[in-house]
């Protein structure tokens, strides 16, 4: 399974399959999830892949919880498009 990523409720693309529109739609909005999630994540190559990994998610949740209405996190193994969840999985 892939790792979960961090995106917007208004992005219509699936970062999994579209990761190019749906970084063009990132970056075009001005949210640009990724410098926000490498930000907000403590990732060290002191750390294992597995800590990396949580880290990541953890920071992912950090972020969902400030901004729910903004933010969400999205998994690979669930149906696209969105349901009106705030932690989905796309497919």
């Amino acid at each position: 399974m892939l790792a979960p990523k961090l995106t917007t409720t208004d992005n219509p693309w699936n970062p999994y399959t579209n990761y190019e529109e749906w970084l063009q739609f990132d970056l075009l909005h001005g949210y640009n999830c990724n410098a926000y999630l490498a930000r907000m994540a403590h990732c060290s190559d002191e750390l294992t892949d597995e800590q990396n990994a949580e880290e990541i998610n953890r920071a992912i949740d950090k972020i969902v919880s400030f901004e729910p209405e903004t933010y969400m996190k999205l998994r690979e193994d669930y149906p696209f498009p969105l349901p009106p969840s705030k932690e989905v999985k796309a497919g």
